[in-house]
């Protein structure tokens, strides 16, 4: 048993700006020098409002029982090195 999600509150500064936000991920081939790897990747990709919303990654039937490296993170891409600027408050594996 474990989490069944990730659950967090986001919001933009323009509306607009897509994210995406992830768990796990982390998968490197275990060996000495890298004994530890996740067992699973979850991702989503939100175009954020100017609100707080409650946005949540489904975990329910995956398995991390080796422990977790990628316990939460967000990627974007801008063009043109335009700055995001986004809130994000609230994370809780449930």
């Amino acid at each position: 048993s474990g989490a069944e999600d990730i659950s967090f509150y986001e919001k933009g500064t323009t509306g607009n700006e897509s994210i995406t936000f992830e768990a796990g991920g982390i998968l490197n081939t275990v060996s000495a020098t890298t004994p530890y790897t996740d067992g699973f990747t979850v991702s989503m990709t939100i175009k954020l409002t100017t609100t707080w919303t409650k946005y949540t990654l489904p975990m329910s039937g995956l398995t991390y029982a080796g422990g977790v490296l990628g316990a939460f993170g967000w990627v974007t891409t801008v063009a043109h090195m335009n700055p995001v600027v986004f809130y994000l408050q609230g994370i809780v594996w449930e």
